[in-house]
């Protein structure tokens, strides 16, 4: 967040008084409403509605990919933002062309918060080039780019996983012999070494950051699933980012982990083994069909099945490393 320092609420000792100085409303049923009784509390928000007329909504701009769409569904499920909060979301991946620039421009200058993931100065939408177009008086709140890359035999790179694959076998291998494999962890997928790399990136990402995901992380990645595949969360972290957004917007209140976000992910859902299970001693169950989705697929490749073939069978994404295998 910028290094505004916001002002404590003088003089408001109940809803009361805070709903008739900013909204000019005496009506017992409004100030007693949980919204009101929250908002006036929070001296973020009270210096936020100083500007505003006529119940006119808070507006946040989520700029950030399409975990902060997740986020905006969460946010969405606690009643004061829907009441009094306007949210926008825009992916940070796509390109901002002269035509959608104007629009850009003027959901920056029309926002009261703006919360963003960091973005490198070679992107065309680098943070750097983006923050000076929005106005001192937005709240702005950062948070981190969050992936994981050790649920899953195969790396961040497709290229380098079929190659370590080939290396250490030939392609006279059985099936059941690759099952022997894998269950002996006769190839080292350096998992772990992945895991600390992975949770130190993060936390050197977070350094300047104001949502900071680390810990989080690292404390529960044995007891829950925290991600469908390398770049996708599951609703935990959203939550947890959600609740985070509360804190620092002085919102005494937390979403429950339990909250229902609605589908979520399903078509980039990557299956855990009982390999990466027992290696990692995770505490939830693995998927049920993990295991021959990581035989089949050690045997394609050994095999030398084209990437076509292999696109087909295990719907891989643009960017050749996610897979999934439904029909396995």
């Amino acid at each position: 967040m910028n290094n505004k320092s916001f002002s404590s609420v003088y003089g408001l000792n109940s809803a009361k008084e805070f709903s008739i100085k900013y909204f000019g409303i005496d009506n017992e049923e409004f100030y007693n409403d949980e919204n009101i009784q929250i908002f006036y509390k929070s001296s973020v928000l009270v210096e936020l509605i100083k500007t505003k007329k006529n119940l006119e909504k808070i507006k946040i701009f989520i700029f950030t990919n399409c975990q902060g769409m997740h986020f905006t569904i969460s946010l969405n499920k606690i009643s004061i933002f829907k009441k009094y909060f306007e949210i926008t979301h825009i992916h940070n991946w796509q390109e901002i062309n002269d035509e959608k620039r104007l629009i850009f421009n003027k959901l920056l200058n029309e926002m009261d918060i703006f919360i963003y993931q960091y973005v490198r100065d070679s992107n065309y939408n680098s943070t750097s080039s983006i923050l000076p177009l929005i106005p001192d008086r937005v709240i702005k709140i950062s948070m981190p780019y969050i992936y994981c890359n050790w649920y899953w035999l195969f790396g961040i790179s497709w290229d380098d996983t079929i190659q370590k694959i080939k290396d250490n076998n030939n392609n006279n291998l059985t099936k059941d012999e690759i099952k022997y494999i894998l269950e002996k962890n006769k190839i080292d997928f350096e998992i772990e070494k992945r895991i600390e790399n992975s949770l130190n990136i993060l936390k050197t990402r977070e350094n300047n950051l104001d949502i900071k995901v680390h810990d989080f992380i690292k404390n529960n990645y044995k007891k829950e699933r925290l991600f469908f595949n390398k770049n996708h969360v599951t609703t935990s972290v959203i939550i947890y980012i959600t609740n985070e957004l509360l804190r620092i917007l002085e919102i005494n209140i937390k979403l429950d982990y339990n909250t229902d976000l609605g589908i979520y992910n399903s078509h980039v859902f990557q299956p855990i083994s009982s390999y990466i299970k027992n290696l990692l001693k995770l505490e939830f169950e693995e998927d049920s069909y993990g295991d021959n989705f990581y035989v089949n697929f050690f045997y394609d490749i050994i095999n030398n099945i084209d990437k076509e073939t292999l696109k087909k069978k295990y719907e891989l994404c643009e960017n050749k490393d996610i897979f999934v295998n439904k029909k396995l």
